[in-house]
């Protein structure tokens, strides 16, 4: 218990130097000898503690702390931190447990396993047990239907009218879909730009479509005196719990955007938003 406590001011220690930089962002702060002497003072190696929240709360702001510092070489800082993993963890069931939470949150954070290819390697060599690589290999199977050039998931939606809207109806041309909620304010500021941007390319080759994420009438009801009041141009539909196209396009947060070519084929499951580098993406195609 006394090694417990411990570990639970040592997380909460560890997440003060981002804690900080957050309030104070023009203070030029970077912690001592004496936070990172304190952090080395635990071990990573103690799986007598694993069954901890604790212990693995530590475990994983640890690595990812010291393992970033080394990262600046790679392409993404997870594999760095696997590299870091690799080299300074020696229990096999705390490896394991690592690396199933380094791959698990790179697909969360990337919204997909583009790029994952040196981290999934890492993984399925040093993961010692199944169950976990049951379960990352079931995800990776889930990814992997939607990565560039697989068959876009067909989908029939409600738009505004009432009116049955499906993939089939936008082939021959590429579509653009944002993926949103009435609840998430980074979605409704890219509503204008993507406003802008169907002003912009109106004529040209391309489609693009919205799809409200929801579970029931209510937030239905929600998406469609959002839509009255803010009339946006172009073609809106609602998915709700009965309709599988969050499951078939992995949408586990909003705003999501989707990119699929005249061929019905994905070309970017997680492509920039209204407001980032689309024109840059969109000026490699054929409009």
């Amino acid at each position: 218990e006394k090694q417990r406590i411990g570990y639970s001011i040592a997380v909460r220690a560890s997440l003060y130097p981002s804690f900080r930089r957050n309030m104070y962002p023009d203070e030029d702060y970077r912690p001592g000898s004496v936070f990172s002497d304190f952090l080395s003072s635990f071990s990573i190696n103690n799986e007598r503690l694993i069954g901890a929240i604790d212990y693995r709360d530590f475990l994983l702001n640890y690595v990812y702390i010291q393992g970033s510092r080394g990262a600046q070489g790679w392409e993404n800082y997870s594999d760095g931190i696997a590299d870091y993993i690799l080299a300074t963890v020696n229990s096999p069931t705390i490896k394991s447990f690592l690396l199933t939470q380094l791959v698990y949150n790179y697909i969360c954070e990337n919204n997909g396993i583009e790029g994952a290819d040196y981290l999934l390697s890492v993984f399925h060599q040093e993961c010692t047990d199944p169950n976990k690589i049951a379960y990352i290999d079931g995800m990776v199977e889930l990814w992997e239907k939607i990565l560039p050039g697989h068959d876009a998931p067909d989908f029939a939606l409600r738009d505004t009218e009432g009116k049955t809207v499906t993939l089939e109806a936008f082939r021959g041309s590429y579509l653009y879909i944002m993926v949103w909620a009435t609840w998430c304010v980074p979605c409704k500021s890219e509503l204008p730009y993507l406003n802008l941007l169907q002003k912009k390319y109106a004529g040209k080759n391309i489609q693009f479509l919205t799809v409200a994420v929801g579970r029931n009438a209510d937030e239905q009801n929600t998406w469609l005196n959002f839509l009255h009041q803010n009339p946006y141009a172009g073609n809106h539909t609602f998915s709700g719990a009965a309709d599988k196209f969050a499951e078939d396009y992995m949408i586990i947060s909003v705003p999501r955007f989707i990119l699929i070519g005249p061929d019905g084929k994905i070309l970017n499951s997680n492509a920039p938003r209204p407001s980032g580098q689309i024109l840059q993406l969109f000026e490699t195609l054929e409009l």
